[in-house]
């Protein structure tokens, strides 16, 4: 490493958890890069563990970017941090394209040009709803999931999570069961029960789904839970939870979602914490009841459950603010209602009991605060 080059830069630090910028000294080493925070924390990065940066105009800053972690990169003001780059390692400079080189952003300005012209035509031709459904397509489950996790860490820490073993296991016996009537999916499904009072339940990208305890204690038999685990479930399966994500996104970000760009995915990890409160649309409530009475059937789970489950919810006794938590971002209306009951009353027989000789009532209270 020649000793007349510069070593140590100013820069910002984004984890990839949050939009915020963290003010880091960027030190270079042979064998990659040291990174130290304000706080006095570091992280060392290898150079074969970053994405080269991308082409840059003279006088951009410079974004290199973590492998396999999504949003996580560096970006250094200075675009001389370049060259330095090029002498701490030569065996991957091949990489790095210089930012001297004549028009050489002009196939990537090219490409966002195009994908901002098909973003307005699909706002114009479909509206928001449809360029979310595009977006989301494009999103690798592997991201989704960190979507999910994401929102997880904000509105069902480990702290608040239930930990009764017996539960989660008979819990986790029906999602099991809903899952095995369903196509392959590319979701591995977890389930998870917090403490918590209200009557909720609600789905995050990646197949997460949170129950809170004031929905399960409100179930008389097994079927109401499965019901509302069903409709999740769906949910999940056809990507409501991320369109939700993507609906809070500006049409740049969403437009760099389209393009494959991370920029678009770090923004909507900033959006993943709010989904707990966003409300579907009533198309998507429709599709999800519908294909989970055919998830419900193809189990041979009674799929009257899920009626019956609403109908206590929308029948709330006095404390109604909590028991409404549920409808508040599913909105019971009485077309969704009549919907069921037709859908039901087609429902073959042959409906084979949920968790046989297990005590429900026991098994429902289980995860109560201390």
């Amino acid at each position: 490493m020649p000793s007349s080059h510069r070593t140590s830069w100013n820069g910002f630090y984004f984890d990839g958890q949050s939009q915020r910028r963290h003010q880091v000294t960027i030190t270079l080493a042979p064998e990659g890069v040291h990174i130290q925070r304000e706080d006095g924390s570091t992280l060392w990065w290898l150079y074969d563990q970053t994405h080269p940066p991308e082409d840059f105009l003279p006088g951009e800053p410079v974004r290199l970017e973590r492998k396999d972690s999504l949003g996580e990169a560096l970006l250094v003001p200075e675009s001389e941090f370049l060259e330095a780059l090029r002498q701490f390692a030569p065996g991957i400079a091949g990489r790095w394209r210089s930012p001297s080189v004549t028009f050489s952003r002009m196939p990537f300005l090219v490409g966002m040009a195009a994908v901002l012209l098909f973003v307005a035509a699909a706002v114009y031709l479909w509206g928001i709803p449809g360029l979310t459904r595009l977006a989301a397509a494009r999103v690798p489950p592997e991201w989704e999931e960190q979507l999910g996790d994401a929102a997880l860490a904000q509105m069902a820490p480990p702290d608040v999570r239930c930990a009764n073993g017996e539960q989660q296991k008979l819990v986790s016996e029906i999602a099991d069961q809903l899952m095995n009537a369903a196509p392959p999916s590319p979701y591995r499904l977890q389930l998870l029960i917090v403490d918590n009072p209200m009557a909720n339940a609600f789905a995050v990208p990646g197949g997460r789904i949170v129950i809170f305890r004031g929905l399960l204690e409100r179930t008389d038999r097994p079927e109401e839970l499965a019901g509302v685990m069903a409709h999740e479930i769906q949910h999940v399966l056809l990507r409501h939870p991320l369109q939700a994500v993507l609906r809070q996104l500006s049409l740049q970000a969403l437009a760099a979602v389209l393009a494959g760009d991370s920029s678009g995915m770090a923004s909507a990890l900033g959006a993943a914490g709010t989904i707990g409160g966003m409300r579907y649309q009533r198309g998507d409530e429709h599709a999800a009841d519908r294909e989970a009475v055919r998830m419900l059937q193809v189990a041979r789970v009674d799929p009257t459950g899920l009626i019956e489950i609403f109908e206590k919810l929308g029948h709330a006794p006095g404390d109604t603010p909590s028991a409404l938590q549920y409808l508040s971002t599913h909105p019971l209306t009485s077309d969704r209602v009549e919907e069921l009951r037709k859908l039901t009353a087609q429902s073959s027989e042959g409906h084979v009991p949920l968790l046989p000789g297990v005590a429900w009532s026991r098994l429902r209270d289980l995860c109560k605060s201390k």
